[in-house]
């Protein structure tokens, strides 16, 4: 079977399973806990199809987007048990429950769980990619693109961590701004897009079609500026001095402070 197809499969019943988890739990938690390990799970079969011979960059992208993929699990996880269903979604649910149980149902299937299955796949494109490269040799900047994983996932995890010591995910009413906080106000979410910069250049010229990588870092990129952002600022409005914040502080890409 083509590793797009057997790919796509294979999320298409992920996606599926955690929505029937949704439907019996009656939330939409599902999907942001599982995303991660939905994650692994098709990488993993990206790297099955790639046979008893896996080539270096193959081996090399799923263990990159696994340890994403756990490393996300075990960070929404723990900030589920402590806020509940992420109010977005909880917000969505409440007024498609409104029009009756199945609009709501069916509904929440294609514009939470299926939605954000099609973006996954894009997102997860390099490494299924990766997985397709016929050999073993690899570019000085394919090695760039794992420094420049390294270094997003070092930029993630530290001020995710900061975050979590400075909010405890309680109704704490200042922001922070310590660290990359200070130039740029999601500086997690700027690690999230070198990760997938750096796994877009670790297959690129290296495996066919390899330039359909690229998508991953520019979806990533598109979504977290247009949608991520303006939905989780939404929640930061109550936040002492927020307005000053966001007036001086770069959304994403980290910048001097405005005086």
């Amino acid at each position: 079977m083509n590793i797009f197809i057997l790919c796509a499969l294979v999320l298409a019943c992920c996606i599926v399973a955690v929505y029937l988890v949704a439907i019996v739990a009656r939330h939409h938690s599902s999907i942001d806990v599982g995303y991660g390990l939905i994650a692994m799970v098709v990488v993993a079969a990206a790297y099955t199809h790639a046979g008893a011979a896996p080539s270096l960059r193959g081996e090399i992208a799923t263990l990159l987007v696994s340890i994403w993929g756990m490393r996300l699990f075990i960070h929404i996880y723990f900030a589920h048990t402590k806020r509940g269903e992420h109010p977005r979604l909880r917000t969505q649910r409440n007024e498609w429950k409104d029009k009756g149980r199945i609009y709501e149902s069916l509904r929440s299937f294609f514009q939470v769980f299926l939605l954000q299955g099609m973006f996954l796949y894009v997102l997860l494109l390099p490494g299924i990619l990766a997985n397709t490269s016929p050999t073993n040799g690899m570019e000085w900047y394919n090695w760039v693109g794992v420094l420049l994983w390294i270094l997003g996932f070092m930029i993630q995890t530290s001020t995710d961590n900061t975050l979590y010591a400075h909010t405890s995910y309680t109704s704490n009413k200042t922001i922070v701004q310590k660290g990359l906080w200070k130039y740029t106000r999601h500086p997690d979410y700027f690690g999230e897009v070198l990760m997938w910069s750096g796994l877009a250049l670790l297959c690129l010229f290296g495996v066919k079609h390899s330039v359909l990588a690229l998508l991953s870092p520019l979806y990533i990129t598109l979504y977290t500026l247009y949608v991520t952002i303006p939905s989780s600022e939404k929640l930061l409005v109550h936040k002492t001095g927020w307005e000053k914040y966001i007036q001086k502080t770069s959304p994403l890409f980290p910048w001097f402070p405005k005086q």
